[in-house]
């Protein structure tokens, strides 16, 4: 079987050793389509990667339930997106989906209670978040170095509240593996 990986909205700057699936059309890009309706067969998928694409999605259920089916058994689901209280987030107009905390990838757990509104076989393996202080605000950039330390000692629920302060920013990652 072939080691099939994907960068899904790697753009410009994909994952090495991934295949980039992208909408637009550019050099770095392997395969021009769409993340929730993936051109490979079921279960043949060992590992799917998207950074920041979660929020321009129309629907991310969907997209969850087409990733799980074109994972193998044991293949692993990366997720990150911009954590619902970040600064700034709602600057990009194509921001449809965008309120990510540190419990939202508990509900795409498939033995979750939360998980009874869509059809995945996804086990949540972990949650980070990610934190940081406006980079564009010089006067910013030494404390961010610390902020972001603290966000990765404190735990998730602190961290959620830390997310409000001005000039913060973050993200929440999570890691999932198809049942096998």
């Amino acid at each position: 079987m072939e080691d099939i990986r994907l960068d899904l909205g790697g753009g410009a700057d994909p994952v090495e050793n991934h295949l980039n699936i992208d909408l637009r059309v550019t050099e770095s890009v392997d395969i021009v389509a769409s993340a929730d309706n993936l051109p490979f067969k079921d279960g043949t998928v060992k590992r799917i990667h998207a950074n920041s694409l979660v929020p321009h999605l129309p629907d991310l259920n969907r997209a969850i339930e087409e990733w799980s089916r074109a994972l193998e058994p044991g293949g692993e689901l990366e997720l990150a997106a911009t954590h619902a209280h970040s600064t700034g987030i709602v600057a990009d107009p194509d921001h449809s989906l965008w309120s990510w905390t540190s419990q939202t990838p508990e509900w795409y757990d498939a033995d979750s209670k939360w998980n009874y509104f869509y059809n995945a076989e996804l086990e949540l393996i972990d949650v980070s978040v990610v934190g940081w202080l406006r980079p564009y605000r010089w006067w910013l950039r030494p404390f961010s170095y610390l902020y972001g330390n603290l966000i990765d000692i404190i735990g998730h629920d602190l961290a959620d509240e830390l997310m409000k302060f001005p000039f913060a920013g973050g993200r929440v990652r999570a890691r999932w593996r198809k049942h096998e």
